[in-house]
């Protein structure tokens, strides 16, 4: 959980600090002054244009990068991630899961370590090649963090530990925000939220290493009870080599590709909430910084409690009907909630889409555990596509930065949502494919353990 908060936080955290970075006022001034009958007339924060003043909200930014140059910039982590996640998949299966983490950390931790730099001492295209190499190190992360938890969580707990370990993206919001936002209005400015979201990243990484193993045979930080447990309840596979991935029914198989599309339609949503959010607030609400940062965080405190809840309650349902159910269940109510919340939200604000957890994420983990790093790694591609797909479905529609054109991004994005709800609720399923299934048969719970397994039983 701690590794998706810091990775996420450092990969979104460009969308609330471009809010700070940027002077709205003097790129007001700067995109109209193409206009042939525009006189201007600037204070801190009104532009007076054709005739009329517009209201500038101004958060005392000192660049001036037009909103084509901020999208492109948006962009440029998911197109470094596009390379290096479908190879970081594959390594992941052949490979050390653990190794493949601890490298991509590194990277990350560097691009965000240098970008204040950059952006500072030189051009935008430089700015642009640091975020594509935080998106290469970014990539891998999924794929490596899914097949731990492959290796470490039986498929009747999976939905449950999915909503737990991936609450980090929420709280990346819900504490990231305002701690962005403080430090903007603070003397250290922007600057200093990436310096120091850079040192917290070294300190997880150093804990990350000296106490995760890659499956509970390697650690020393579990008893022998919980050890046995693990071992007699999570499929054993042999080693898999190059040879034995199966390629087609991977890139095939309809209630993967329905998962596909669910993953797709869930990034648009949480790339538009992640990195659009502050902006819409800023222009159209006209909010503040701090009740920005506020508003922000309420939609991520939001969709981190109601992500575990959900996945507490799954887990329950779970027992009394099939994983398929619930898997259904979740992914139907979150893409029905995603798509009535984004049409709220271009009159109102709010938002949620905690349940999916446990909906089309639960079915990719459990379809094929054995490659399941480059099924998450497949999974991250199409999240990729969709993260790629929402600045530029922005930027179609916001010129005049109005809510009638924000309206149009929102319900085209609920369209989408609800569409591959859909699909999902007819074609999903959370159960192993026949050709995923391991032929390595389980050993017989040795009597020297039978008390320890059976006791553990008894707790859960």
């Amino acid at each position: 959980m701690l590794g998706y908060f810091c990775t996420n936080y450092m990969r979104t955290n460009l969308g609330m600090t471009m809010t700070c970075m940027i002077n709205s006022t003097a790129l007001s001034l700067l995109e109209n002054s193409s206009h042939p009958q525009t006189n201007f007339s600037s204070s801190s924060n009104c532009v007076y244009t054709d005739g009329t003043f517009n209201h500038i909200n101004d958060y005392g930014g000192t660049l001036i990068w037009p909103t084509v140059t901020q999208d492109w910039l948006f962009t440029a982590t998911f197109w470094g991630s596009l390379i290096s996640t479908l190879p970081g998949g594959y390594f992941v299966v052949l490979t050390s899961p653990i190794l493949l983490l601890g490298l991509s950390t590194l990277i990350i931790i560097f691009s965000t370590a240098i970008f204040p730099l950059l952006v500072f001492q030189t051009s935008e295209y430089l700015v642009f090649a640091s975020r594509f190499l935080l998106g290469i190190g970014v990539g891998p992360i999924l794929p490596a963090m899914d097949s731990l938890i492959v290796r470490w969580v039986p498929n009747s707990e999976k939905g449950l530990a999915v909503s737990i370990y991936t609450t980090g993206v929420q709280l990346s919001g819900a504490l990231g925000i305002p701690f962005t936002v403080f430090m903007c209005a603070s003397g250290w400015k922007w600057p200093a939220v990436y310096y120091i979201t850079a040192a917290a990243a070294i300190v997880w990484l150093i804990l990350f290493c000296t106490t995760v193993q890659n499956s509970p045979s390697e650690s020393k930080f579990i008893t022998d009870k919980e050890r046995v447990y693990l071992e007699e309840t999570i499929e054993e596979t042999d080693v898999i080599t190059k040879d034995d991935i199966p390629w087609k029914p991977m890139l095939t198989s309809i209630p993967l590709l329905a998962c596909y599309a669910c993953q797709f339609s869930n990034s648009v949503s949480l790339t538009l909430l992640q990195a659009y959010q502050p902006t819409f607030f800023k222009e159209i609400l006209f909010l503040p910084v701090y009740e920005n940062g506020i508003y922000c965080a309420i939609t991520n405190i939001v969709l981190c409690i109601f992500k575990i809840l959900w996945g507490i309650i799954m887990h329950e349902v779970a027992n009394k009907f099939s994983h398929t159910t619930t898997c259904k269940l979740s992914q139907g109510f979150a893409c029905i909630a995603a798509g009535i919340a984004l049409v709220v939200l271009s009159y109102i604000s709010s938002s949620g889409i905690g349940a999916a957890s446990n909906g089309f994420y639960t079915s990719m983990v459990s379809i094929a555990p054995p490659f399941v790093g480059i099924l998450s790694s497949i999974s991250k591609m199409f999240a990729l596509l969709g993260m790629l797909s929402t600045p530029y479905i922005v930027t179609a529609f916001r010129k005049e930065e109005t809510i009638g054109e924000w309206r149009s991004i929102f319900f085209i994005i609920a369209g989408i949502s609800l569409v591959t709800g859909i699909l999902f609720l007819f074609f999903g399923k959370c159960e192993a494919s026949s050709w995923a299934k391991s032929e390595k048969k389980h050993p017989e719970i040795s009597h020297k353990y039978a008390r320890h397994v059976s006791s553990i039983h008894v707790l859960h």
